[in-house]
């Protein structure tokens, strides 16, 4: 027959004992000066924002440290510099508030919740509670513009990548113009103009748009001599979406017009 013994003088054991109430103090005491005090501490003007007449105020959101980080990268690469490797202050801000922020707080929520608690203990689940709350409020807003704002961003470089193939169609057709304008009669071209010539199919139509030549106008130009064509593209995949481009007797462009979301 067994008996269950405890030793004498053993006091029984709670989930939060005095010990380990007081090393979660410590150490939430320890990550909220770091955080709260980051641009001091490491010297680093990501650490923190800075509100003009304000001072320093807390950053207790990692996502903001990584867009002012991507940011900062993207500046240096606009202006032809390489962007320098992250710095340990960045990773050690970063660090410290996905600690604080993701992991610390809510973790010391739950645990308080529901518990009878000292005074200490009550001040520092409130504080928690509202850190893990603000927190939690702000993910989803934050996180929908972010996929807002990313959706926009491609749809962006995607208008702009079709505009940049149609503007390539563009310079070969005329090219191609070019080409039959300076040939003699006698081999096919058009000796100084454009009739009997028409675009072949590979070039009227592609996956990015149709293209219209408007030849031989020879309207003039005071500034740049006479115009022998306009050619004419219309978007196949972003329907009201146009360029336009005229064309002078030497083959260079004159002027481009954008229509639509090429704008």
């Amino acid at each position: 027959m067994s008996q269950k013994t405890e030793p004498m003088g053993a006091e029984s054991s709670t989930e939060l004992s005095n010990h380990y109430l007081a090393s979660l103090v410590v150490a939430s005491a320890f990550v909220l000066i770091l955080v709260f005090c980051g641009s001091w501490l490491l010297r680093n003007p990501l650490a923190a924002f800075h509100i003009e007449a304000t001072g320093p105020v807390p950053l207790l959101f990692p996502w903001v440290l990584a867009a002012g980080q991507t940011i900062a990268n993207g500046l240096t690469e606009f202006s032809g510099s390489s962007p320098e490797p992250v710095s340990y202050s960045i990773f050690t801000a970063s660090f410290l508030s996905i600690l604080f922020t993701g992991i610390l707080t809510p973790t010391l929520t739950l645990l308080l919740m529901g518990k009878r608690r000292s005074a200490i203990a009550r001040g520092l689940y409130l504080v928690c509670l509202i850190i893990t709350v603000t927190l939690a409020i702000t993910v989803l807003p934050t996180g929908y513009i972010a996929y807002r704002v990313r959706l926009s961003l491609r749809e962006a470089q995607a208008v702009q990548t079709s505009r940049d193939h149609i503007i390539d169609e563009l310079c070969a057709i005329a090219w191609r113009t070019r080409e039959y304008q300076i040939v003699p009669k006698a081999l096919g071209g058009g000796e100084g103009t454009l009739d009997g010539y028409t675009l072949p199919a590979s070039l009227a139509e592609t996956e990015d748009a149709t293209y219209v030549l408007r030849r031989a106008t020879q309207v003039a130009d005071a500034r740049s001599g006479p115009l022998v064509a306009t050619i004419h593209a219309s978007s196949r995949r972003y329907p009201g979406s146009e360029v336009e481009v005229s064309v002078g007797a030497d083959g260079q462009f004159r002027s481009w017009t954008y229509t639509g979301q090429f704008q």
